[in-house]
């Protein structure tokens, strides 16, 4: 009966998020733990930061950073893996990278079918309310995947954070040649991770703030969504 009530996309959301870890859990995971956030800028490449990164009790990639190019630049570790649009998950599947958490970041990904095998067990859906929280943080700009895990990180009171691989788009990406808009603001997420930075909360790696970013169209953000939770109770209510 109720599958019949909430059916489509808003049941696929359902099964999923009762699948996710709990936030609880998460930071859990995270607390008191030596964090390596490593992004996926080409200049990561100049240098010799892998065994650096592996050091580290957690390591966090994204989308595709598991393709790793050279290990002495990106390490090979990954304990978290974050995926951002339902495309990538397509590559996951074949790849089978190891990871003891995938992070699913965004609406792209959730509107689809639970992960399959071997990510099935052990995945977590990123919060909505965390995502607006970092977003009203930069200016209303809809955050990386990069920098949300970053913010989850902080609020798991994880004791060392180190970030590589962050140049806020003064690069490529280093497994693709992006021409596409996006909707984020690389401007105010560097100020943003320098500020926390100057505060001792967190270690940049690499950046080079002499370099000149490259300039790529903003694709304007669509009109936020109401959180999955309040979405269900709404579609309940009407079908009352």
């Amino acid at each position: 009966m109720l599958k019949k009530i909430i059916s489509g996309k808003i049941w696929t959301q359902l099964r999923l998020h009762l699948g996710s870890a709990s936030l609880r859990r998460v930071k859990n995971m995270l607390a008191g733990k030596s964090i390596a956030v490593v992004g996926n800028a080409e200049s990561i490449l100049k240098h010799n930061f892998g065994r650096d990164i592996d050091s580290h009790d957690i390591v966090i990639r994204m989308n595709l950073g598991y393709k790793v190019k050279n290990s002495k630049s990106q390490g090979r570790k990954t304990t978290i893996l974050t995926v951002a649009a339902f495309n990538f998950l397509n590559g996951l599947y074949e790849d089978k990278p190891e990871c003891e958490l995938l992070s699913l970041m965004s609406n792209k990904v959730v509107q689809y079918s639970k992960p399959k095998k071997p990510y099935r067990k052990k995945y977590f859906v990123y919060p909505e309310s965390l995502r607006s929280r970092l977003a009203n943080i930069l200016g209303g700009a809809r955050p990386t995947s990069g920098a949300m895990m970053i913010f989850l990180a902080l609020l798991s009171d994880a004791a060392k954070i180190d970030l590589y691989g962050f140049d806020f788009f003064k690069s490529y990406n280093f497994y693709e040649r992006r021409k596409t808009p996006v909707p984020h603001d690389f401007n105010a997420e560097e100020n943003w991770a320098g500020s926390l930075a100057a505060a001792g909360k967190i270690t940049i790696y690499g950046n080079d703030n002499k370099t000149r970013r490259r300039v790529l169209k903003r694709r304007p953000l669509a009109a936020p969504q109401a959180g999955f939770w309040r979405r269900l109770l709404k579609r309940l209510k009407l079908a009352g």
